[in-house]
């Protein structure tokens, strides 16, 4: 069923682009600022559960490409920045204080996205689509037989994202949106670079690993500026 739902977004993205005309299409381009809860929880071991959750600012940069300027349904694209302002690290229940957490983030949604005008200057903008995010973090401890020990993880998300924004002109050209975005991630994936410092001897290792029983969620409230073009 996952990967229906993405392969379907895919082809609907494709067909789309293949199909759109450049000297048509009505361009909505915008920065938003937000800041909500997010939480992952996986297996990072055997009988072990792993959760770690807090609170995030995001900034990124979003665009709805209609391929002509009186079409419903459009393209929407949006690369982005989380900033981790809280988090707490637990492994079965257990606050982690060797675990730093990862400072930002980087996020990439792509998929449909949907206008409706309500008049008076006012309408609604929805998308939803693929949502794929990037993080790093460290992770160091101390070991009797190996001595120092770091592991700096590499993570990819894949799930889906939605947002849904009310829309305030401005003028002909610039308006403003109040809204949010939730996400939900259920794959990911893992680059594992391990280094090792005992005394006189260093040892590097690197390999990727499938999570499991991986699940995140985002919810954020945001407000965006757009300029049409």
């Amino acid at each position: 069923m996952k990967k229906f739902i993405v392969i379907a977004l895919a082809l609907i993205l494709v067909s789309g682009m293949a199909f759109a005309d450049p000297e048509k299409t009505e361009d909505y381009i915008g920065f938003n600022v937000g800041a909500g809860y997010n939480r992952d929880q996986f297996a990072p071991g055997p009988g072990q559960t792993r959760v770690d959750s807090g609170y995030q600012l995001g900034l990124s940069i979003n665009d709805y490409t209609f391929l002509d300027s009186g079409a419903p349904v459009g393209i929407y694209m949006e690369a982005g920045l989380l900033i981790n302002l809280d988090n707490t690290t637990t492994i079965n229940d257990v606050v982690a204080t060797n675990i730093e957490p990862p400072v930002i983030l980087f996020d990439v949604v792509l998929g449909p996205g949907f206008r409706f005008e309500a008049g008076r200057g006012m309408g609604l903008l929805m998308s939803a689509g693929m949502d794929l995010s990037y993080i790093d973090e460290v992770y160091r401890y101390s070991d009797p037989t190996y001595g120092y020990i770091e592991f700096t993880r590499s993570s990819m998300k894949l799930g889906l994202a939605a947002t849904a924004e009310l829309k305030f002109n401005l003028g002909s050209k610039f308006f403003v949106t109040f809204g949010a975005k939730g996400t939900v991630n259920f794959l990911s994936w893992i680059l594992n670079e391990k280094s090792t410092y005992a005394g006189w001897h260093e040892w590097h290792e690197s390999h990727t690993d499938s999570i499991d029983d991986y699940f995140g969620f985002r919810v954020m409230p945001r407000i965006s500026a757009y300029y049409t073009y």
